[in-house]
Order: C-alpha cells, then sequence, then structure tokens
C-alpha cells in the first residue's frame, strides 16, 4: 500500500488509541470508527473475510472514540490529509 507523505503521525495516534483498548483495535478500524462517528461513510475494500470482519467490528456498537481522540485526529489529518491506495493498482 502507498502512503502519502507526512500519514505517518496519524497512523501512530491511531495505532495506539486502538492498542490501548480492550479488546484491542487496529489502526484500520479506529480510522474507520472515527470517520464513522463524525458522519462520514468510509469506504474500504478487501476479498479478505478476515478483513472484512475487522473492518465491520469497527463500527459496531460495544466501543467508540471519546471526543479528546476524535479531536485529536482531526487536527492530525488536517496537518497532512491522507489517502491510501493500493501502488500496484495505480502506479506511479
Amino acid at each position: 500500500m502507498k502512503k502519502p507523505e507526512g500519514c505517518q503521525p496519524l497512523l501512530d495516534a491511531a495505532s495506539h488509541m486502538g492498542a490501548s483498548r480492550e479488546p484491542k483495535r487496529n489502526t484500520v478500524q479506529v480510522l474507520l470508527r472515527w470517520n464513522a462517528q463524525r458522519g462520514r461513510a468510509p469506504i474500504t475494500t478487501t476479498s479478505s473475510p478476515t478483513h472484512l470482519a475487522e473492518s465491520m467490528a469497527a463500527l459496531d456498537s460495544t466501543w467508540a472514540l471519546v471526543e479528546a481522540e476524535l479531536l485529536q485526529l482531526e487536527a492530525l489529518g488536517r496537518q497532512a490529509p491522507c489517502r491510501f491506495f493500493w501502488a500496484a493498482n495505480f502506479p506511479d
């Protein structure tokens, strides 16, 4: 996956937020949850049943990000807007 420059602080923050939860959440789950909680429709694709289940778990009602976490992710996202895509599908 190709990652735009400057996205690492956002990914690191999301990873830390997910790791500090019980049960643990991965970076993608935190970022999907952030978007869903702010009323955005996150779009993700996968051919992996495991990845699909992980993505769907991001949207269940058993957990949520607190306002401080949402604000932190938004501030980092404004500093370096990130859009991820598979480099194999979009060669440089």
